[in-house]
């Protein structure tokens, strides 16, 4: 019964959406100091120094059991890690959200792309895709909405007048002979 209260938190027995993706991957940041510290029992068996065949066996099995607990949490944590890249890809997003941040740490809501490594002088050098930020996104939207807005009005003036030229007595006149 106690077996069935407790859940592994490494293990993702729902439908994959943002929220349990992101309590997963905060799992697996809570689990890695375990998983660090699943090896403390292994260094200890191979640097002892007991010849006591107990206490020795006793340190093996312990050791046995950190092994097997270390590789089943490594395989979870890894399966976690996949699902969220997957999840990553098939949702479309975009590729700076894969990408590690600036080494400073400073967000940048202004800038138009991820700070690029000092090394990089050229844009074009640069060779991977480049993505918008937030707010240079949100400009740049409400920059197309004004140009299409400014692009309708000039299509309805040149069609009144357009209207407004054809409605004489239905003559013509070239300007040219």
């Amino acid at each position: 019964m106690a077996e069935e209260e407790w859940a592994d938190p490494l293990i993702i027995d729902q439908e994959l959406d943002t929220d349990v993706l992101l309590k997963a991957l905060g799992n697996v940041d809570k689990e890695i100091p375990n998983l660090l510290l699943d090896v403390k029992p292994v260094i200890a068996h191979l640097v002892s120094l007991d010849s006591s065949t107990a206490e020795e066996e006793a340190a093996g099995m312990a050791a046995r059991d950190a092994v097997e607990r270390y590789m089943r949490n490594l395989d979870n944590i890894q399966v976690i890690l996949r699902q969220a890249v997957y999840f990553l890809r098939e949702t479309r997003a975009a590729p700076s959200v894969l990408r590690p941040p600036a080494i400073d740490g400073i967000p940048r809501p202004l800038a138009a792309t991820l700070a690029q490594p000092a090394t990089s002088t050229s844009v074009s050098s640069g060779g991977g895709e480049t993505a918008l930020g937030l707010y240079a996104a949100r400009t740049e939207v409400a920059a197309l909405r004004e140009m299409l807005a400014a692009a309708k009005a000039l299509r309805a003036e040149e069609a009144g007048k357009a209207q407004g030229e054809g409605d004489g007595d239905g003559l013509e006149v070239d300007a040219e002979p």
